[in-house]
């Protein structure tokens, strides 16, 4: 849609008289915008008989009274878990004149694809996943190719889109981070939380392509959770970090007990709480909360474990390294991809188990997770197998 056009249409007059025509005809006009709400300029380019800042205002309220209708979430059938598919290469086409290219294991790949020239692209250590609805695309952290792709999800087409020269082993989706129906993807990577517009990775070169911000460093990171305005940051070693989404400026750094060790995967519960995994050899999932703080701003306070499953032999462990985790927000269950006994845990908000699936005949050293809350599947990154299965 064209942000400048605009169209003329008649207003339905009763009882008009060619006769007795006032003048007046502009007043039966009535004029139609077609604005496009994905443009910045488009508003800015239409000549309307009112303040600009009073349009902005009346076209943002219709903009989000039009965008605010929420597609109902699908929760994960915990109890069915059937394995659907197992996604171990993606179609891929190598753009010919593409200028941006990054070589990988002594073959050029191209930071930008089309339909031609049709290859493949093999997921050598996937560990970590994320679905971006509004770009319709799968978001994966390629380890061992030292890059990240974005994989095509409209019409179930499943190829690879785009290949950004991106190792990471920490991503993070903001949904709309812009009011625009625009995502905004976070990685770690050289020793920093940056920021993209996936608009822009889907569209332009990625040389070309300046970061929404960049935080200091953080040493290393494990995974990422987005909770309101704000990113907790995992992975060095017992510390947390609290950034800002806006600016990527260090909030807090959450404190908690001289026990824990190492913090893993992260994801979040209503009410500000998150849920975090320790790893190795503790095995345990903690709980924290974010709380008033006398009279001051709300901080992040380590709550309890939620889970403590070390107490046993070591071979009886059922939480053996709870690497990354992902909570299904309509029932918040809790999964947990158990990455030395190549098994994904279930337990339910309060840490009771539920159940267990898998074995090291499936799995090897699963990491990464996500949800598709549209159709209630569950993509888990198998790094050591080199694929990423579906389950339903």
């Amino acid at each position: 849609m064209q942000p400048n056009h605009q169209r003329l249409i008649m207003r339905p007059s009763h009882h008009h008289n060619d006769d007795h025509n006032d003048g007046n005809d502009a007043a039966s006009l009535t004029r139609l915008y077609l604005v496009d709400f994905f443009s910045h300029s488009s508003l800015s380019s239409l000549e309307i008989p009112c303040s600009k800042k009073t349009m902005e205002e009346l076209f943002s309220k219709f903009r989000n009274k039009m965008r605010g209708v929420k597609t109902p979430i699908v929760p994960f059938s915990v109890m069915n878990f059937q394995l659907v598919e197992t996604w171990k290469k993606f179609p891929i086409s190598i753009t010919t004149n593409a200028k941006d290219t990054l070589k990988i294991h002594s073959e050029i790949m191209t930071d930008s694809v089309d339909d031609e020239n049709s290859q493949e692209y093999e997921l050598l250590a996937p560990v970590s996943i994320k679905i971006s609805y509004h770009h319709q695309c799968l978001i994966v952290s390629v380890y061992n190719n030292q890059n990240t792709i974005l994989v095509d999800l409209e019409n179930s087409c499943r190829k690879v889109k785009k290949i950004l020269p991106i190792q990471t082993n920490a991503i993070e989706l903001e949904m709309n981070y812009n009011g625009l129906n625009q995502d905004a993807l976070l990685c770690f990577r050289r020793g920093c939380v940056t920021k993209f517009d996936m608009h822009q990775l889907l569209t332009e070169r990625f040389k070309k392509i300046k970061p929404l911000w960049i935080s200091e460093k953080c040493s290393s990171s494990a995974s990422m959770a987005i909770v309101g305005r704000e990113v907790l940051v995992t992975g060095d070693r017992a510390k947390v970090y609290v950034l800002s989404l806006t600016n990527g400026q260090l909030l807090q750094t959450i404190s908690l007990p001289d026990t824990i060790s190492r913090v893993t995967g992260i994801d979040f519960l209503p009410r500000n709480e998150v849920v975090m995994g320790e790893g190795h050899p503790f095995d345990r999932l903690i709980l924290c909360r974010k709380e008033p703080n006398e009279g001051h701003e709300a901080q992040w306070r380590f709550i309890k474990m939620l889970v403590d499953e070390h107490e046993g032999p070591r071979e009886d462990n059922d939480l053996a390294y709870p690497y990354q985790l992902v909570i299904d927000k309509a029932n918040k269950n809790i999964i947990v991809s158990s990455c030395y006994s190549h098994q994904l845990r279930i337990f339910n908000s309060n840490g009771q188990k539920i159940r267990s699936y898998g074995s090291s005949d499936q799995f090897s050293f699963p990491e990464g997770m996500c949800l598709n809350e549209h159709t209630g599947e569950l993509y888990v990154c198998d790094t050591d197998h080199g694929c990423i299965h579906v389950f339903k």
